[in-house]
């Protein structure tokens, strides 16, 4: 037998010096010079729900900053926030905003952070800087002024001595006249002001008896220079919804805003609040969301032209040009809209039905009818407003009829002054 052994070794091979430890079969050869491995990377923190909490009436809109984290919220509803350091932009609803930097440690139970946020009570328009643009500049002494009621006739506004008129109660705040007028009747009801040069607003009252929007405040201010008037609603809920969909934040007022169905479905409905939702959603163009409802608030509530004129507009973005007229027919009769989104939308979409083929030709003659007064208010609104607010000529014909003038002074209005 051949001994293996003692066979020479391979032409060139280097001898295996004596004791060395076999190299292990299949193993890389380690780099000269190479780093250690890394360790392996920490694990992701987790993520923390966290609150965001106010003392004020009602929830506030909010956008929260951090490393990589963009946050879009409101107060008292849960948030999703890994530990670290964060900036807060508290939104106010008219105008204003608050910012707080807190932080996010780690944890596992929900972090609730009270955040130091001043309220906007309907009552004043001191804290709501937007509000005091809208009222114009203050100054000057002695200037008075007067209120009296409108209804909506086949004539236009008219004042109508048999109307029932809203209980008026006339305070002083912060240098203007704040009036909180309580409705006694469902139909729409406009308030007229006039100053002893003849100055004049008109201002649509959203106010119906029976329900939660059954008053409001109307912030009057009388100066040497200005005439100005802005609406609050006293509901908080839909307070704050407005003032979001007023300051071009209807994500906000959606965001808020109770469902369309606890509002037309509750006990005791609430349609001019279930308005602010509805124009909310046709703003952001979420039809799908709207449309029914929109529909139910036009027919249940006949007397409200800002349902029929949302059920309008829906319609006609949905391409059936026919039934938006009738929609908009329907909201031409009841009157001016409520709220100056309805008579914005009344004037962009039915001078484009008034000419679409779409619309049979007896249909149209009946919309520009009915449109016709509506159409002419459009160089006289303040379309910014919440309510429909109109500056009426200094002589308007009717408008300023020396009947129903009702002097703003504190406290209850007599009915028997005259300018």
């Amino acid at each position: 037998m051949l001994d293996l052994d003692f066979l020479p070794p391979t032409a060139g091979a280097e001898p295996e010096p004596v004791g060395a430890e076999p190299e292990p079969v299949g193993a890389e050869p380690e780099p000269v010079g190479a780093e250690p491995a890394p360790p392996p990377p920490a694990p992701a923190p987790v993520p923390r729900s966290v609150v965001l909490a106010t003392a004020t009436h009602e929830p506030r809109g909010v956008t929260v900053r951090g490393p990589g984290v963009v946050v879009e919220g409101v107060t008292g509803e849960p948030l999703t926030l890994p530990p670290g350091t964060y900036e807060v932009v508290v939104e106010q609803p008219w105008g204003g905003s608050v910012t707080v930097t807190f932080d996010v440690p780690p944890g596992g139970d929900q972090l609730t952070v009270p955040l130091d946020v001043p309220d906007q009570p309907a009552e004043s328009t001191a804290d709501a800087p937007r509000l005091a643009r809208q009222l114009g500049p203050g100054g000057g002494t002695g200037v008075r002024g007067w209120v009296r009621f409108l209804s909506w006739t086949p004539q236009g506004l008219r004042h109508d001595p048999a109307a029932t008129d809203p209980v008026v109660e006339v305070g002083g705040t912060d240098g203007d006249l704040a009036l909180l007028l309580r409705a006694r009747r469902e139909n729409p009801t406009y308030a007229q002001l006039r100053t002893a040069d003849d100055r004049s607003l008109v201002v649509a009252l959203p106010i119906a008896a029976g329900g939660p929007s059954d008053s409001c405040w109307l912030h009057v201010r009388l100066s040497d220079t200005a005439l100005g008037a802005v609406v609050r609603l006293a509901n908080p809920r839909a307070d704050a919804c407005a003032g979001y969909l007023t300051g071009g934040r209807p994500d906000r007022t959606v965001a808020l805003a109770p469902s369309a169905e606890s509002l037309l479905f509750s006990k005791i409905a609430d349609p001019l609040g279930a308005a602010i939702g509805r124009y909310a959603l046709v703003r952001l163009g979420e039809l799908d969301r709207v449309r029914d409802w929109a529909d139910n608030l036009a027919n249940w509530f006949s007397w409200l032209p800002d349902g029929a004129a949302i059920a309008g507009e829906v319609a006609a973005r949905r391409g059936e040009d026919a039934r938006a007229a009738e929609f908009f027919v329907a909201a031409c009769t009841r009157g001016v809209p409520l709220f100056g989104e309805g008579l914005s939308l009344i004037g962009n979409r039915v001078p484009r039905l008034l000419t679409d083929p779409d619309v049979p030709a007896d249909l149209r003659d009946r919309l520009r009818e009915a449109a016709a007064p509506l159409l002419t208010l459009g160089p006289m609104a303040e379309f910014g407003a919440l309510a429909t607010t109109l500056r009426v000529d200094p002589d308007p014909g009717d408008l300023t009829a020396d009947h129903g003038w009702q002097p703003l002074t504190a406290g209850h209005p007599d009915d028997g002054s005259t300018p």
